[in-house]
Formats: C-alpha cells, sequence, structure tokens
C-alpha cells in the first residue's frame, strides 16, 4: 500500500469513528496544483548567418529558410515568444508565424495559443527579420538571435 493511501486510510478511520466497518461513508476532498511550464527548443536553426553589403545598405536581412522550433505548455492562456538580438550588431528582431493554427502577431512578438490538454508539444515555423545596427558589417555572424517565452 502506499504512503499517500495509507495517510488516506488512517485518516478515515480516524475522522470517521467506527470507519468502513459499520458501512458508514466518508467524504475526503483532495485537490492539486499543477504548476505553470514552458519550454521552447530549436528543432532547425542555423548557426551562424551571413550579411552581404546590400543587407547591411537595407537595414536588415530576411532569413531565406524558416527556423522551426517546439514550444511546450500547460499554461491555459499560451506564451508569448519574443525574440531579442544577443549581438551588437542588431537593432531588433521581427518575427512571423503565417499560416501556423494558434499563432498571432502582437507588437510584442507572436502570441502562441495552447492547443490541447496538458503539457504538449507544438511546433513552430518562424519568418526571421534581422534588423540591422549600426555596427553590421558583411561577413558572417554568429546566430544573433535569443528566443523566451512569457505567460500570457
Amino acid at each position: 500500500m502506499s504512503r499517500v493511501a495509507a495517510l488516506i486510510f488512517l485518516s478515515v478511520l480516524l475522522l470517521g469513528g467506527r470507519g468502513a466497518l459499520a458501512g458508514d461513508a466518508t467524504r475526503v476532498q483532495v485537490s492539486a496544483t499543477v504548476p505553470g511550464q514552458a519550454s521552447i527548443t530549436a528543432v532547425s536553426a542555423p548557426t551562424q548567418v551571413q550579411l552581404a553589403e546590400a543587407d547591411v545598405a537595407r537595414g536588415y536581412l530576411d532569413l531565406p529558410q524558416t527556423l522551426e522550433i517546439a514550444v511546450r505548455t500547460n499554461l491555459p492562456r499560451g506564451v508569448l515568444l519574443t525574440g531579442a538580438s544577443a549581438s551588437g550588431a542588431l537593432r531588433g528582431v521581427a518575427l512571423s508565424a503565417a499560416g501556423e493554427p494558434g499563432v498571432y502577431a502582437s507588437d510584442a512578438g507572436l502570441l502562441i495559443d495552447k492547443l490541447g490538454v496538458g503539457l504538449r508539444e507544438q511546433r513552430v515555423r518562424l519568418y526571421v527579420r534581422l534588423l540591422l545596427g549600426p555596427g553590421a558589417a558583411a561577413g558572417p555572424m554568429a546566430w544573433p538571435v535569443a528566443f523566451s517565452l512569457m505567460p500570457r
């Protein structure tokens, strides 16, 4: 018998007086709280990007391929996905996810609804635009974006 089952059995006997032997019914109220969780994992992402002179002159680079991430959450309202510059060469990051179910654009990032019940993984393909800052120079650059999730 598990420890929890033994404690419930003893509680029923102590609180119920004669207990189950005399056919009495005793109610035990049990509640549980599940803490909110959210995580993000890169499924496919470049390790570096290549900036051309034309990108620097234009002030941005649209990545030629989508970035795929996996988001897991049990938060009932979903999460807000944001991307921030991890490089002095960027002044910002713009994200979009056209056609993804449960993903909506906002001024602050992408709103990702929780799909289904429990802690489920949802894969999202992202289009990423790197907004180049004054320190950007043509050539290879290590992956310059850090993603984060916040509860909605």
